[in-house]
This record gives structure tokens, C-alpha cells and sequence, in this order.
């Protein structure tokens, strides 16, 4: 994983280290967004709308992890995320949302095993991006629902 993606990792395991779980879970949360809207963009993923084209840094999480959900390659038109990872991924975006958003029920009742599945989520999805480095992708743009 290039050095920019991996800096929040790092940032939040030396976090939980001493004793900010909170804020070590929140900046594993901007990670995972930075790696799965990385992914997207170096595959050239656009997010069509129905008034055209929306690049994925404009998108919202959501929208992109349901694009990232009907991405298929194109050589054999398989599904590039199986559904346990797409749900993983909303598992991680669900987090992220509730610790930034303080009051609202928590997904998760211990932020540092919460922070650790986060940063392995976002280490399995740039994984698949390097293993894949040769097949393309049978779609540049998907349907935004």
C-alpha cells in the first residue's frame, strides 16, 4: 500500500497506543475511504447519475462501495468484491460514520478491535487491487442507484 494510504493506519495503531481507541477508529475510518476510493481511481471507475458523471472523490462512501459492489472483470465477468466483502466494507463505513457522529448508537462496542478490522478491510481491498494488476474491469462507469 503506497505510503500516503498507509500513514492513517499508522497513525491510529500509535493512537491506540496510548489510550485513544476514538480517535485511533475514527482516522482508521478516513483510511479505509482514502484506500477504497484509491482502488476506484486507479482503475478509472466513473459513477454515472442520471446528469452524467460523477468522479469518485465526489461521491459519497456509500455510493461508492455499491459501485465497488457491481464491478466485474472483464475477462471472465466474475464480481470483483464477493458479498461478504462489500458487507465488510459497509461494516467499516458504518463504523466510521457512527464515531464521527457522537450520541448515535455505536456499531462497534471496542474501538481498537473495531480500528484493527478497519485497517484489515482496506488492507484486503488494495490486496485485491495488487494481486489483479494485469485484468481490467468490464465497466469504466456504473449506475449510481
Amino acid at each position: 500500500m503506497p505510503e500516503d494510504l498507509v500513514a492513517s493506519f499508522r497513525t491510529a495503531r500509535d493512537l491506540c497506543s496510548v489510550g485513544f481507541e476514538d480517535v485511533a477508529l475514527l482516522i482508521c475510518g478516513r483510511g479505509f475511504e482514502n484506500v477504497v476510493r484509491r482502488v476506484l481511481e486507479t482503475w478509472d471507475v466513473q459513477i454515472a447519475t442520471k446528469s452524467g458523471s460523477t468522479a469518485v472523490a465526489e461521491a459519497t462512501l456509500n455510493d461508492v462501495i455499491e459501485t465497488m459492489k457491481r464491478l466485474r472483470w472483464k475477462d471472465d465477468s466474475s464480481k470483483v468484491f464477493s458479498g461478504q466483502s462489500v458487507a465488510l466494507m459497509h461494516w467499516a463505513r458504518q463504523v466510521r460514520n457512527g464515531e464521527a457522529h457522537p450520541g448515535e448508537d455505536k456499531m462497534a462496542a471496542d474501538e481498537r478491535t473495531s480500528a484493527k478490522l478497519t485497517a484489515e478491510v482496506s488492507a484486503r481491498v488494495w490486496g485485491l487491487l495488487k494481486r489483479n494488476s494485469d485484468r481490467e474491469i468490464e465497466s469504466r462507469a456504473e449506475t449510481k442507484n
